[in-house]
């Protein structure tokens, strides 16, 4: 067998004391190193959140400027269309906020397929508080079939009408006329002003207003979680007096951010996040008179 000389022994004994020495991670290292990478998990955690927040809130804007659009939108083409005529329906729930309704002079929906429709039908929009839903009525007619013509003030909205809600969400709807003399009325005034420089001659309705107050559909979630009166409690605490609804300061989304904005009893942080207010002010473009 072959043994190593003395000579190598000695050399490998000097070789391997002549190696750096490592010693191990001190206490404080280790414990300096936990604390940046806890630090570090922190912050990443916060921006995290932020950023999810940020998504979130984004989208539920997103979500209600679309239904703010598909209502506002719809309105528009139908007060684009208005028939104003003395013996049709025209706005005849006067002083009612929750409702509007109008002849158009566009196709209405007919039941049967095969009835050919009249270029006439009278449209109305509903508010249910209870239910945070805006309605749209529609009543069609056939060609053949009369115009519910009326000498009655104001002509009554027909009867025979087919709902179905427009949008759901709607925690605030208030419609409100703008008169020729710059006041704002729950009334419709149909006459036009034969001297507007006259204070005696009565005031002529010339745009109508329509303000919603939508809340998100995480909103709608966290309000069916507590209980089933919350949304009808919020719609309440929401709901504007006649004369706050046609103050001539304030529009009714100016009040409506107020009482938000002040901590109503009714509506918490989280829920205050969730609502939105919308506006738009519809100039009416027909003349009212009778046809010859």
């Amino acid at each position: 067998m072959k043994r190593d000389c003395p000579d190598m022994k000695h050399r490998r004994f000097h070789s391997l004391r002549g190696l750096p020495f490592r010693a191990a991670f001190s206490l404080v290292e280790v414990l300096v190193a936990v604390a940046i990478l806890g630090l570090l998990l922190t912050v990443f955690l916060s921006i995290s959140e932020y950023a999810s927040r940020a998504w979130k809130g984004s989208q539920e804007k997103m979500e209600e400027f679309s239904t703010a659009r598909v209502v506002l939108g719809r309105m528009r083409a139908d007060i684009e269309s208005i028939v104003f005529r003395e013996d049709l329906p025209l706005f005849p729930k006067n002083g009612t906020a929750s409702e509007i309704g109008f002849m158009t002079a566009k196709h209405g929906a007919m039941a049967n397929a095969s009835d050919v429709p009249r270029l006439l039908s009278y449209v109305e929009y509903t508010w249910n508080g209870t239910t945070a839903e805006l309605n749209r009525s529609n009543r069609a007619y056939k060609i053949d079939e009369s115009p519910p013509f009326s000498n009655a003030v104001p002509v009554p909205a027909p009867a025979g009408l087919n709902t179905s809600v427009l949008a759901r969400g709607i925690v605030g709807y208030q419609p409100a006329f703008l008169n020729d003399d710059g006041t704002w009325s729950q009334e419709f005034h149909p006459q036009p002003r034969i001297n507007p420089t006259d204070p005696e001659d009565p005031v002529h309705s010339i745009a109508l207003r329509v303000s919603l107050l939508i809340v998100s559909s995480d909103g709608l979630k966290y309000l069916d979680s507590l209980s089933g009166s919350e949304l009808s409690t919020l719609a309440g605490a929401m709901k504007l007096s006649d004369t706050e609804a046609t103050d001539k300061d304030e529009s009714p989304v100016m009040k409506w951010n107020a009482k938000i904005e002040g901590g109503s009893s009714s509506i918490d942080k989280r829920m205050a996040r969730t609502l939105r207010g919308f506006e738009r002010l519809f100039y009416f473009q027909g003349v009212l008179g009778n046809a010859p």
